[in-house]
């Protein structure tokens, strides 16, 4: 999924939470979209991670200033583990927003695909950032 933003505008923010009855922690990482594919691949190259593991799960984290996203993939990498008991989907929110105004399409609900007796996971999310001026 495309992210358009105004290259020329303010930085961007993200969130993700998890939803439910579920623990879990996510990373954001950077990638220069080298092969045209839209997402991280084998011919891309990483750039830097935005967001850490357990650094601030809770509140929405800076992701730079717009001009160094433009024509790059965000991507959303969260670990997840249902809570003993729990029978609720697990889904997890994404939330962007350039300045105070949230990015077009946004916020996403993904759902969390756990293969079947598995309580806990790793996924991920990949967005290609665009200028829409």
């Amino acid at each position: 999924m495309p992210v358009v933003i105004d290259k020329n505008g303010e930085a961007l923010k993200a969130q993700l939470k998890i939803l439910g009855a579920h623990i879990g922690t996510y990373r954001i990482d950077l990638w220069r979209d080298s092969d045209g594919s839209g997402g991280p691949s084998a011919g891309d190259d990483y750039e830097r991670t935005l967001k850490e593991y357990k650094v601030q799960d809770s509140a929405s984290v800076s992701l730079g200033p717009a001009p160094g996203l433009v024509d790059k993939t965000l991507q959303f990498v969260w670990v997840v583990r249902k809570d003993p008991g729990s029978n609720q989907p697990s889904t997890v929110r994404i939330d962007l927003w350039q300045g105070a105004e949230r990015v077009a399409g946004f916020p996403v609900e993904l759902d969390v695909p756990f293969p079947a007796g598995q309580r806990h996971g790793v996924f991920q999310a990949s967005f290609f950032v665009k200028d829409g001026r």
